[in-house]
C-alpha cells in the first residue's frame, strides 16, 4: 500500500513538471485527436494539423480537405491547468468538425464571389416596412452599379455574419450530439471569449475615459 501511495505522488509531481508542448505535441496526444476526429465525423475526415501560432487571431480553421488546430491560439493559453487547456482544444476541435459535418464550403464561396460581382439574391427578402425597403433598394443599387469599395464593404459584412450565424449554429449542434468533453470544451471557450471580449472593451472605455 506504500509503495502503490509513494507511486502516484510520484506520478503527480511529474505531471506538475510537465510543459504544455510535451503533452499537446506528443504522439499520443495528436493520436487522441485523431480518434476523437473519426469519432464525431463518421470517419470522413482524416487530416488533422496542429500548429503553434501564438500571434495569429484564430484557434481553428476548416476546410475541404482539412482542419487545423493552432494549439497557441490566445484563448488556450489564457487557461491556467493543462486539463483545461486540453479541453479547450478539444473545444476548438469539436467546432471544427462542426464546420466539417454541417458547413457547406462550395455555397459560401458561390455566395461572396456572386457578391462580389454584383449579383445579391435571386429573391430579395421583403421587409415589411418603407425604411427597410429602402436598405434593400439602397443595396441593389450599389450591387448593380460600378461601385467596388461599396461591393467589397458588403461582401466582407455579409462574410462575417454568416460566419457568426454559422458557428453558433453548429456548436448548439455538436453540444447536443456529444454533451462530454466536446460541449465541455465548446462551452469553456464561448465563456472564455466573452470575458476576453468584455475586458477588453472595458479597456477601450478606460483609455477613452482617461483621453489616451
Amino acid at each position: 500500500m506504500r509503495n502503490q501511495f509513494i507511486w502516484k505522488q510520484r506520478v503527480q509531481e511529474e505531471k506538475e513538471h510537465l510543459k504544455d508542448y510535451e503533452i499537446f505535441e506528443s504522439a499520443d496526444y495528436m493520436e487522441l485527436l485523431r480518434s476523437i476526429t473519426s469519432e464525431i465525423t463518421g470517419g470522413t475526415l482524416k487530416e488533422v494539423q496542429l500548429v503553434k501560432e501564438p500571434d495569429a487571431p484564430y484557434g481553428g480553421k476548416c476546410s475541404s480537405l482539412r482542419i487545423l488546430l493552432n494549439i497557441a491560439n490566445e484563448v488556450t493559453r489564457s487557461f491556467p491547468t493543462i486539463e483545461l487547456k486540453s479541453d479547450s482544444i478539444v473545444g476548438i476541435l469539436g467546432h471544427e468538425c462542426g464546420h466539417w459535418n454541417y458547413s457547406d464550403f462550395e455555397l459560401r464561396k458561390n455566395y461572396l464571389s456572386d457578391m462580389e460581382q454584383g449579383k445579391w439574391s435571386l429573391q430579395l427578402p421583403l421587409p415589411k416596412d418603407w425604411s427597410g425597403q429602402e436598405r434593400i433598394m439602397e443595396i441593389s443599387e450599389f450591387l448593380a452599379g460600378n461601385h467596388p469599395a461599396a461591393r467589397y464593404i458588403m461582401t466582407e459584412t455579409a462574410s462575417f455574419i454568416q460566419n457568426m450565424l454559422e458557428d453558433v449554429y453548429v456548436e448548439e449542434i455538436m453540444c447536443s450530439r456529444y454533451p462530454g468533453s466536446i460541449q465541455r470544451g465548446i462551452l469553456q471557450n464561448r465563456m472564455k471569449k466573452w470575458q476576453m471580449n468584455c475586458r477588453q472593451q472595458h479597456q477601450k472605455v478606460m483609455d477613452l475615459t482617461a483621453g489616451r
